[in-house]
């Protein structure tokens, strides 16, 4: 066994554009976004508003100080979300629940394929979380949300910087280096060496014979 003090740059992060893995972090959290929030929540709300609001303004129920164009405008607001709280009216609170349930129970169920069972659950579970944020702060929230969620899970699963120093995912460089791995056929494409997945300054090398 003997003490590298100074280990090379890791293959993986000098292959790579950073450009690329920025990209890579953005494109999911924008467009899960967009279609398990926007087209599964605010989409059916809007259309809901608008359906309530075109049936009161053609009975002249427009309020006062607006025009039933600007009336029937508001709607839009449910696209990009927000404004949303335990004082809403029912009426709307009770289908934005109920389209939230349903959105984080498909958006669970999707990511099974590419990982596996056991990912719906956790899945599900952040997705009532980025559809609570939608509702309640706005499209822009989920998605910061969401980022943040995705660079969290990718540095642990990677096995890098101080989550591997803490030790919370020492398993990863293991399984980032296996191609029977859900995580590496779908996401990776090729699997990582495990000494270039661990760019510790201080790293153990075992040396045989």
């Amino acid at each position: 066994i003997g003490i590298v003090t100074q280990p090379p740059e890791p293959s993986f992060f000098t292959e790579i554009p950073e450009w690329y893995l920025i990209f890579s972090l953005l494109n999911a959290p924008v467009y899960e976004e967009l279609i398990f929030r926007v087209l599964m929540i605010g989409v059916p709300m809007m259309l809901g508003s608008f359906v309530l609001r075109a049936t009161g303004a053609a009975r002249g129920r427009v309020p006062g100080g607006s025009t039933p164009g600007r009336y029937l405008l508001g709607t839009l607001r449910y696209l990009y979300g927000g404004g949303m709280s335990r004082r809403t009216r029912p009426a709307v609170l009770l289908p934005a629940l109920l389209f939230l349930a349903a959105s984080s129970l498909v958006f669970g169920l999707a990511h099974a394929p590419g990982y596996g069972v056991w990912k719906i659950l956790p899945a599900g579970v952040a997705g009532l979380a980025m559809g609570y944020l939608f509702l309640r702060h706005g499209l822009h929230a989920a998605i910061i949300f969401h980022f943040a969620t995705d660079l969290f899970i990718a540095t642990a699963y990677l096995g890098l910087g101080c989550l591997w120093h803490a030790g919370l995912s020492a398993s990863a460089p293991l399984t980032s280096s296996d191609p029977k791995q859900e995580f590496v056929k779908n996401y990776l494409k090729v699997p990582i060496p495990v000494t270039d997945t661990v760019p510790t300054r201080i790293s153990v090398a075992f040396r045989w014979g």
